[in-house]
């Protein structure tokens, strides 16, 4: 499911999902997270048991010397010292009860696993059995009391068997009760790079990927796309010379990496061009969003960056730079052509380099976001 090389083969296949299978597919690929997660717990506790011993030392009531009255010798207590096998047998009790109620959960969810395009199903039955198996070689299960002391094995199925507990999804009325906030910003920016994919496919590129980069070609002109990476193993030059007296190692981990890079190479130049998402409506962070935009376009010296976000929910700006974002948002969706809202706008940069914010919001039509996208990419491309 996370895997690039299957992006470009589920692409035709997205539209026909409708919004409670996305939901159901999202909460099984938590739960068989989880329950990989438990798996992994199940080999380190057991692991434990036999590897890890515990250092003892022990006093004997015999005393080692010899005892005179007449020659007052010294004498010494009679100490033993011994490896104790760490058997561990309440946390590997608390680790039962995890184990059977993630391997319930998963049960539960594991048909939500079979719907296409983004199907898992043989490998969350694979993690099933598994436990099946595993749960086995522990102990009578015993309600968890998890604390700091705990080992990190203990700790880590926890937190996941909570993950597959409240893994639930789906629209919620206004002011409902939500079990868990799960982050799914991640998720939009695979949504968004399925978008820009699509639109380069409509250009005429032929898409081709492995694993962890995709590829496109049309004629002598070749795009390198990637996701959450610097974008200098491409070939781009970064502007960050050295971080005070640290090696290059360090150095280059300092640099940023945008959410998607598209590196587009023709016979006589290399183009570059950023896309950064936002999941948010909040005036604050898509202004933060706005000047790190600004940043990578000068760390990189990108042709073009694009910002990219949903839209903004609360109007109430707080500083001057909100306030502008606010502004730059109501016009980009004040304007209009043919009667449909244009939603991006183009900040000009004196050196001739362009910002771009753009909103993409899943909530919208396909058709419109498409569309959207397409118009910023098809003047950059």
């Amino acid at each position: 499911m996370d895997s690039f090389s299957k992006l470009s083969r589920i692409l035709d296949k997205v539209d026909a999902m409708n919004l409670d299978d996305a939901q159901q597919v999202i909460s099984a690929y938590l739960t068989y997270s989880a329950l990989r997660t438990v798996n992994r717990a199940i080999n380190s506790g057991l692991r434990d048991q036999w590897v890890r011993r515990e250092y003892l030392s022990e006093t004997g009531e015999d005393v080692y010397g010899i005892l005179d009255v007449s020659r007052s010798l010294t004498t010494l207590p009679f100490n033993v010292a011994y490896l104790q096998p760490n058997l561990r047998s309440k946390e590997l009790s608390f680790l039962a009860w995890i184990a059977r109620e993630t391997l319930r959960n998963a049960k539960d969810k594991l048909n939500y696993s079979a719907i296409e395009p983004f199907s898992f199903y043989h490998e969350m039955r694979r993690e099933i059995k598994k436990a099946y198996e595993r749960k086995k070689l522990l102990p009578e299960p015993s309600i968890p009391s998890i604390d700091e002391n705990s080992p990190d094995w203990l700790r880590n199925s926890y937190r996941a068997y909570l993950i597959s507990k409240r893994s639930k999804m789906g629209i919620k009325s206004r002011g409902g009760r939500k079990d868990v906030k799960i982050v799914i910003s991640k998720l939009y920016e695979l949504f968004v790079y399925m978008i820009v994919m699509k639109v380069l496919k409509e250009k005429g590129f032929t898409i081709k990927g492995k694993e962890g980069f995709m590829e496109g070609s049309l004629g002598n002109e070749l795009l390198h796309l990637a996701f959450n990476v610097d974008p200098t193993s491409y070939g781009i030059k970064d502007l960050i010379e050295s971080v005070d007296a640290m090696d290059e190692k360090f150095t280059k981990s300092v640099l940023g990496r945008p959410d998607l890079s598209i590196i587009k190479e023709s016979e006589r130049k290399r183009k570059l061009i950023i896309i950064e998402c936002k999941y948010s409506l909040s005036p604050t962070y898509i202004t933060e969003g706005r000047f790190k935009a600004m940043a990578y376009t000068y760390e990189f010296s990108s042709d073009a960056t694009l910002l990219v976000f949903p839209g903004l929910l609360n109007r109430k700006a707080k500083q001057g730079e909100e306030e502008s974002t606010i502004r730059i948002y109501e016009e980009m969706m004040k304007r209009k052509v043919n009667g449909q809202v244009v939603g991006w706008i183009d900040l000009k940069l004196r050196d001739g380099r362009k910002v771009y914010l753009v909103s993409i919001d899943p909530m919208e039509k396909m058709e419109e976001n498409f569309e959207r996208m397409k118009t910023v990419i098809s003047s950059l491309i």
